[in-house]
């Protein structure tokens, strides 16, 4: 498990009145290369003082972003990390894969900690718009949906169409989920669907990531977050790779079997739900940056 394993990359550091203890532990994901995980100190209390055995951990990020390393840059935080280039295996000859957007590492109120999208690369990445939800430019598939004031209410388990040819987006919108227990963002591409959601689990909230129609890796990837009835979504989408952030303090990373053919996207709810400023933006090239 996850207390037990071989670590690897560890690290000590500051954040705030708090001392915080990094480590990625191997042999518990496909991926063989652990998640990074932390254990939080006592406020004010020095890390040589601090009794580390009584902590539980928590984890900064998902299965996908493996051995991910904390750097301080002038008064800030930002960590980077592996996403191995095979999505269900351990990526053997050699070990590797693809780095992480920057990440900035940020302390919630109650001392555990988060990763929101960088405010400047978020400013860059929007390459234009391709699609903004409106009246007449979706289809409800599944229950019922309504939209006025750039909002999108669906009644029940539902399943909105965007529409189709999309490939390498930035998408955006805000979730209202003070009735439902899962909703998010789906993709589908060449038959097989890929779920992007928050979602409740007794009495927890989830990032998720996952590929229902993947018999070898169904699950990419997920995280428990801070819950809440309103969430600010940030997704990218590239060949594969998805990043998601949610209300500037919490981020998932997964790979996926994706590529960059082109997909069919939609909104869905397992109930009553609402998305509001629904945008996909295409995705800047990295050579651009």
């Amino acid at each position: 498990g996850y207390s037990r394993n071989l670590p690897e990359c560890p690290s000590l550091m500051k954040i705030g009145n708090r001392w915080y203890a990094f480590v990625s532990v191997a042999y518990n994901t496909v991926h063989q290369v652990g998640p990074l995980q932390y254990w939080t100190g006592d406020e004010n209390v020095d890390c040589l003082d601090v009794d580390w055995t009584s902590k539980d951990f928590a984890f900064v990020d998902g299965e996908d972003l493996c051995a991910a390393r904390p750097v301080k840059i002038g008064d800030k935080v930002y960590m980077w990390g592996w996403i191995p280039q095979t999505y269900d295996t351990m990526p053997w000859s050699p070990w590797g894969g693809y780095l992480n957007l920057p990440r900035e590492i940020v302390q919630r109120k109650d001392g555990s900690l988060g990763g929101p999208m960088d405010k400047g690369l978020e400013k860059v990445l929007n390459y234009g718009s391709v699609y903004k939800l409106d009246v007449g430019n979706f289809e409800t598939e599944q229950g019922r949906a309504s939209f006025a004031d750039g909002r999108l209410e669906t009644v029940g388990e539902s399943r909105v169409s965007l529409g189709n040819g999309f490939s390498r987006n930035f998408v955006r919108f805000t979730l209202d989920m003070s009735e439902c227990g899962k909703a998010g963002y789906a993709m589908c591409q060449n038959g097989r669907n890929y779920e992007v959601a928050i979602s409740r689990e007794n009495g927890k909230a989830y990032l998720t990531v996952a590929s229902p129609d993947d018999d070898k890796h169904k699950l990419n990837s997920r995280l428990e977050i801070p819950d809440s009835d309103v969430f600010d979504v940030k997704i990218t989408v590239d060949n594969g790779i998805v990043e998601f952030f949610v209300n500037g303090d919490s981020a998932l990373t997964a790979h996926t079997a994706m590529t960059n053919a082109p997909y069919s996207a939609s909104l869905f709810s397992d109930g009553n739900a609402a998305f509001k400023d629904v945008a996909i933006n295409k995705l800047i090239p990295y050579c651009a940056l």
